[in-house]
């Protein structure tokens, strides 16, 4: 009877495991039949896993087809209903070449036609749509274009609600879609209220209003001029660079039901540190630097001004592991030490940087049993003791910086009390620089600390044009629009800036932020009917072109923009964001063009645009030998000798073509020659 009822029970422990799986397997059958009816899985991806996630109650289905060496495959991810939520196809090799004779057309047309097939709920309501952001498009290197759709509810965008999608070219010339993500909710609700945006613009210049500070901006020419690499420049931004929502309905600001929801810019400024060189035979710049050196602080004397300072406790127990003498960009002199124990399982660490020559301290960090276990809560009494003390450590290891400094916020953690102050200049902020402070109010010691403050000219802000004027060219750049933002579970229709981030010169009110080239391609107005009009379009298409509003093909290029422009074409497109100095530098140092040879503003002759695109395809070796090459060209005779391998190369990449038999080699470049040769270059390798 015993052994009957231990058999009873056993079948009752496995049932609802069994059962859980039977349904856990009959779900899994209906999403992935739901997945095969929207994507096809090629013959010779014979392998096929899956696990399933659960995220808050969300599942996931993530579903892979491969092949036997996993060289190939399709990756699937799928929530419970099966709708797709990412799709990701490597199965064939992609083009190498960079442009094709597909048009931007075609290839949203292949797109559209791809999302309507793998999410077909979001082409069910007229009022729910996805739309193509066309400022989003945007072309990769091997042929990849990139595509952002909204969702639109009554053509209003929802808020982190789109489809991403990338569009491959293969070796064959085909169309692929490469890649798909989905973010879209639907069992979203949505408050729609009409009303006038003009009438909630002031109400929402109120609620998050414009502010004047100092920024921290690079300055392209540092090298060249011997200034600090970040200056800082005098801008207009939405107060503590955040931008919002108004609701429509109510007129009130509108919390979104997500963290981190507004944009801010927190970026840090970089660190360059130089480092010194030792020879034997020393120039007068060593022999300045070794006295420089000289009569710097040793660690010692530096580690004495650290310990003298008030709540600033060494520990005992760690020991030097590594010491760094270097410079900043304004030519200071730092030294940075690092301590820690050898106990692997109460490691300790601490690091000390400071200023060579005075022994400022810039850095502290102190990790070690002099920071307690800490307190869940402080009194009030408690936080204003540890602030009294904060300030008492500020005022000798900080003196005068802290005096041009105002207090910002602090925060609690377990018993610490973390503190920032924001530099003050001219009685404006400065949103780069400022001083953080950490402090263990068990202990009371100071536990980390940061000074950054960095020089150069400040502009003066009493020649700032106004507020109202600020927000004026603010919102002819970016405008007040719809957007449907998620809050308190249901999507509440809003006004907000078209972008947030956006910071103006204080002084002339120009916008210092412009990201409108993220477009897919440039737009010339003076190309239509033209000759070059159908090249012009294609490389603009794959981000490649003159930055102007105008091509203005029939005038002369100059050097600088011809290399660019090439350089961009056969490199990259990074080319098109570096400084002159960045771009030449570059070219030189890849012995495309020499010092000499370095004129960015002169004009540039036929054959001499030769020269740099064979330099940049690597075959000069081969167009400087002698007497294997011919011409034939009207006017070869024009041709210099030493440029005929260049130019019977590029003619028989079909480059050059000539201008009814014609070669012009000494004639001036123009832009839309310049951009007929880089584009038949493209089409052909």
């Amino acid at each position: 009877m015993k052994k009957v009822i231990a058999l009873m029970l056993s079948l009752l422990l496995i049932m609802p495991a069994a059962l859980a799986a039977t349904n856990s397997s009959n779900q899994m059958s209906e999403v992935l039949l739901k997945v095969k009816e929207k994507i096809e899985i090629p013959p010779e991806l014979t392998e096929f896993e899956s696990n399933i996630s659960d995220y808050k109650g969300k599942i996931t289905y993530n579903f892979d087809w491969h092949d036997e060496k996993y060289e190939k495959s399709i990756n699937v991810s799928s929530d419970e209903k099966g709708r797709i939520i990412n799709y990701n196809n490597h199965t064939l090799k992609l083009s190498d070449k960079r442009l094709t004779g597909i048009s931007k057309k075609e290839i949203i047309s292949f797109a559209d036609a791809f999302l309507k097939k793998i999410l077909p709920d979001m082409y069910t309501d007229a009022s729910d749509t996805l739309a193509l952001d066309e400022k989003s498009c945007r072309a990769g290197g091997s042929l990849r274009y990139y595509f952002t759709y909204n969702r639109c509810k009554n053509i209003v965008p929802v808020n982190n609600n789109a489809v991403n999608v990338c569009v491959a070219i293969d070796e064959n010339g085909q169309l692929n879609i490469r890649s798909m993500s989905a973010n879209i909710d639907y069992e979203a609700s949505f408050v729609q209220k009409s009303g006038e945006v003009d009438a909630l613009t002031e109400k929402y210049k109120e609620a998050f209003p414009m502010e004047l500070v100092y920024k921290n901006e690079y300055n392209p020419d540092w090298k060249a001029k011997g200034e600090p690499r970040m200056l800082p420049v005098l801008i207009y931004r939405n107060k503590d660079n955040a931008a919002g929502y108004i609701s429509v309905e109510s007129g009130e600001t509108v919390e979104e039901d997500k963290e981190n929801n507004l944009f801010r810019d927190e970026s840090a400024e970089d660190s360059v540190m130089g480092s010194m060189n030792k020879n034997e035979a020393f120039t007068e710049k060593e022999l300045a630097e070794i006295t420089a050196v000289g009569n710097l602080l040793s660690r010692e004397e530096i580690e004495n001004k650290v310990k003298a300072l008030p709540y600033v406790v060494f520990p005992k127990n760690l020991s030097l592991e590594s010491s760094h003498l270097s410079k900043n960009d304004e030519d200071k002199y730092l030294y940075s030490f690092h301590y820690s124990n050898k106990d692997d399982e109460n490691y300790n660490y601490m690091s000390i940087t400071a200023d060579a020559k005075d022994g400022k301290l810039i850095n502290y960090y102190c990790s070690t049993e002099y920071r307690g276990k800490g307190k869940v809560s402080l009194t009030e009494k408690e936080k204003a003791s540890a602030q009294k003390k904060t300030e008492e450590f500020l005022k000798v290891a900080a003196g005068e910086d802290f005096e041009n400094t105002k207090f910002l916020e602090s925060s609690e953690n377990n018993g610490y009390i973390n503190s920032y102050y924001y530099r003050i200049v001219n009685n404006v902020k400065h949103a780069d620089n400022g001083i953080s402070v950490g402090f263990d109010t068990e202990n009371s010691v100071v536990v980390s600390f940061s000074l950054n403050f960095t020089g150069g000219e400040f502009k003066d802000p009493t020649q700032a044009i106004g507020e109202e004027a600020a927000y004026e060219k603010l919102l002819s750049y970016t405008p007040i629009v719809r957007r449907f933002v998620k809050s308190g579970g249901s999507y509440k229709e809003c006004v907000t800036l078209e972008k947030f981030g956006v910071t103006l010169d204080a002084i002339t009110g120009e916008i210092k932020n412009k990201n409108d080239d993220s477009n897919i391609g440039f737009s010339y107005d003076d190309i239509k009917g033209h000759w070059v009009e159908k090249a012009a379009t294609a490389l603009a298409e794959i981000q490649i072109g003159f930055e102007e509003a105008s091509l203005k093909p029939d005038s002369h290029v100059t050097q600088e923009d011809f290399l660019r422009l090439t350089a961009s074409g056969i490199y990259g497109n990074y080319y098109h964001t570096y400084s002159q100095d960045d771009l030449y530098e570059s070219l030189i140092r890849e012995k495309i063009i020499s010092e000499d040879e370095k004129a960015p503003s002169s004009t540039i002759k036929r054959e001499d645009a030769f020269v740099f695109i064979i330099r940049m395809i690597n075959l000069e070796k081969v167009a400087k030998l002698e007497d294997i090459y011919k011409v034939e060209f009207a006017d070869s005779n024009l041709l210099s000798k030493d440029k005929i391998g260049y130019c019977a190369i590029l003619s028989g990449f079909g480059v050059i073509t000539g201008d009814g038999g014609y070669l012009r080699p000494t004639d001036n470049l123009s832009r839309g020659e310049a951009i007929a040769m880089l584009y038949k270059y493209l089409l052909s390798i």
